[in-house]
């Protein structure tokens, strides 16, 4: 079937005909992109070196794991100009990372990325619902993030309006979504909980000042932490995905239906591989997402190992789109923290807190470093729920966490029990796990 399941989600497309494009002509439009991205690529010593032994027959989508991968140490090795594909006069703007892990990675657009960029973005926009003449509450970091300026290049290609907010302090933060008439909030997930809370502080309900619609990215969150944001704040919430290494935001957008995160795979080939072997798994096994930029003209990466855990489906969704669906995104691989001999994730943690109706705000895990190696979770309640009478009155929820966290293989810990915005607040990705 070539259209969605009902008129009515129509306006849920910025474009239904390259959304819904059928999975024949899917397939030929990635082999024509992938063609045209080698051809350009081979522009640059680093991929000249590193495609010497990769000779493609005629259908190169089968091909595709005989090349090797790309990396962040790559773009790191390379830094800034390096993987440049067009000559420094075309590029009409740049991005990099923080730095914070390490060399900082720079991302290079020319005018042509950043057409296809806008319209990404504006394509998981109009997913989301978001109209023209919306008031936009734009909490992204702007400069060298891509958060900011992407998503205000899509919302105002659908004609909304944008308020570039930024890392604003909050409680001015919280003023302007009531002074402006924000009806949407773009920020992270921790952000959002942070806006909540500092409203609460001022006296204010987070239901009741207006916002409708919610799009949280930029770092891993649970489907259990997004229906906890629109319990709080009363709006839609809706999940999106992209890093900056690849494009940004645009990477991939949720659509009404709630089956997955639609990935714009005519825009970027999609693979999951297991972590440690690079070895290519089948749909619906957590794996390493790597992504192939085929249609970005300044910088586009090969097989670019993202780190992130994820599983994928290639059925098509009940609204009518064929492009393959993140089902899950469970954060990073580099996030998982050691407790004597056994690994355990902040993203699997965070679904056993958040699954309970009495569990809401952000959350903390810290390990101790000495040789008992102890581990705190400090979790914050619903808003309106006190530490005391959950110590009187909620010790059946204490159990069922205890048991789950057993039952993932953490054996000893403390629950510190915290009310709503008592831990510490974020304006952008918060810190999950601290080492003491």
């Amino acid at each position: 079937m070539e259209s969605p399941a009902s008129p009515s989600w129509e306006p849920y497309f910025w474009n239904f005909e390259e959304e819904c494009l059928p999975i024949s002509k899917l397939r030929a439009r990635q082999a024509e992109a992938w063609e045209k991205c080698l051809e350009q690529v081979l522009k640059t010593p680093f991929y000249q070196k590193k495609l010497k032994q990769f000779h493609p027959s005629q259908n190169i989508l089968q091909h595709i794991e005989d090349i090797p991968f790309t990396t962040k140490q790559d773009l790191r090795d390379h830094y800034p100009y390096g993987l440049l594909q067009v000559p420094l006069e075309k590029i009409v703007e740049t991005h990099a990372s923080s730095g914070s892990s390490g060399q900082a990675t720079l991302v290079a657009y020319s005018k042509q990325d950043l057409e296809i960029w806008t319209d990404l973005i504006a394509r998981g926009l109009t997913a989301s619902g978001i109209r023209p003449g919306q008031i936009i509450h734009n909490a992204y970091g702007y400069g060298l993030f891509t958060g900011g300026l992407g998503f205000q290049y899509g919302a105002q290609r659908i004609g909304a309006i944008v308020n570039p907010i930024s890392n604003t302090e909050l409680e001015k933060q919280i003023r302007l979504i009531q002074e402006l008439g924000s009806q949407v909030l773009l920020c992270t997930p921790s952000c959002a909980m942070s806006l909540a809370a500092t409203a609460l502080k001022m006296g204010l309900k987070p239901h009741q000042l207006g916002l409708k619609v919610g799009i949280f990215g930029g770092e891993s969150y649970t489907p259990e932490f997004q229906r906890k944001l629109e319990e709080i704040w009363n709006i839609k919430a809706w999940n999106t995905y992209g890093l900056s290494e690849i494009i940004g935001p645009g990477v991939a957008y949720e659509c009404p239906h709630g089956e997955g995160i639609h990935l714009n795979e005519d825009h970027f080939y999609p693979e999951v591989v297991d972590f440690a072997t690079g070895q290519s798994l089948s749909e619906d096994r957590m794996g390493e997402l790597v992504l192939s930029a085929i249609t970005k003209e300044a910088m586009p990466l090969l097989r670019y190992r993202t780190g992130d855990r994820v599983k994928i489906s290639y059925a098509p969704c009940s609204c009518g789109r064929k492009l393959a669906r993140l089902t899950e995104i469970g954060g990073r691989f580099q996030d998982y923290f050691s407790i004597g001999f056994k690994k355990f994730h902040p993203y699997e943690i965070e679904r056993i807190l958040f699954k309970n109706k009495e569990v809401g705000g952000n959350y903390q895990i810290e390990v101790s470093k000495n040789a008992n190696q102890a581990l705190t979770i400090k979790v914050e309640l619903m808003p309106g729920l006190s530490t005391q009478a959950f110590e009187c009155y909620f010790q059946e929820t204490e159990n069922k966490i205890t048991e789950d966290l057993h039952h993932y293989g953490i054996e000893s810990f403390t629950l510190d029990w915290r009310a709503f915005g008592e831990l510490p607040l974020y304006l952008g990705k918060a810190k999950r796990v601290l080492f003491k």
